[in-house]
């Protein structure tokens, strides 16, 4: 995993390509102690800004998304993008905020 920016790693290469208005967290592949404390840090600052993201995973990291899932299920719903060349991609959206109030950046 890289440390610092996901922009500044040559591991992130591809992410120099694209415009990015978001942040990038990157996740060991494995779940692990490491994932679980910077995952639910992450959750934890989603809820409270009430904050839409995408979750992307290969296929060695099915269970690292898969708990993402479950561990955000209280203040967002999850919806399964679909599964493209072995990357899943989740949709997360936070619960309980009204139609109108919907923030527009993905995270």
């Amino acid at each position: 995993m890289p440390v610092g920016s996901a922009k500044d790693s040559n591991l992130f290469t591809p992410l120099s390509y694209y415009r990015l208005s978001a942040p990038v967290v990157p996740l060991p592949k494995a779940l692990n102690g490491e994932t679980v404390r910077v995952s639910s840090q992450f959750l934890k600052e989603a809820a409270s800004k009430h904050e839409r993201f995408l979750a992307f995973a290969c296929l060695g990291s099915y269970p690292t998304i898969e708990w993402l899932a479950q561990s955000a299920a209280a203040t967002h719903s999850v919806r399964s993008v679909g599964v493209f060349d072995g990357i899943k991609i989740l949709e997360f959206t936070p619960r309980s905020i009204a139609p109108g109030n919907r923030p527009s950046k993905v995270r």
